[in-house]
């Protein structure tokens, strides 16, 4: 299931960064790649980068970016799968609607 991040970043970012993501970043336990990568927004000395994932390892897009030379202000999950995850609070929970959970059925093909 794919994940979307936004991380704030010191900036800027180097052209070849969202390259080097996608062919895979050497981690201690393994290999980690992006699916995608993309810069939001820059503004002065920091950056809103916007990294998506397949895997769920810990810590695994705050690890990526620091071994790429990014240390990482500030990260968010905002969305996973076809759930948007918008407002919602760490530690908050809210009921999924009807639709999402059959989008999230069908991108598990159940």
């Amino acid at each position: 299931m794919q994940k979307k991040y936004w991380a704030k970043v010191p900036g800027p970012i180097p052209r070849d960064l969202g390259r080097r993501l996608k062919q895979g970043i050497e981690l201690e336990d393994g290999i980690a790649r992006a699916d995608a990568f993309s810069i939001v927004q820059e503004h002065g000395q920091q950056a809103l980068v916007e990294v998506v994932l397949h895997e769920g390892r810990k810590h695994v897009v705050r690890r990526m970016l620091e071994e790429a030379g990014h240390r990482v202000i500030d990260l968010a999950r905002i969305e996973f799968g076809p759930v948007k995850l918008g407002r919602t609070k760490p530690g908050t929970v809210r009921a999924l609607s009807l639709k999402e959970v059959g989008e999230l059925y069908a991108a598990v093909k159940l």
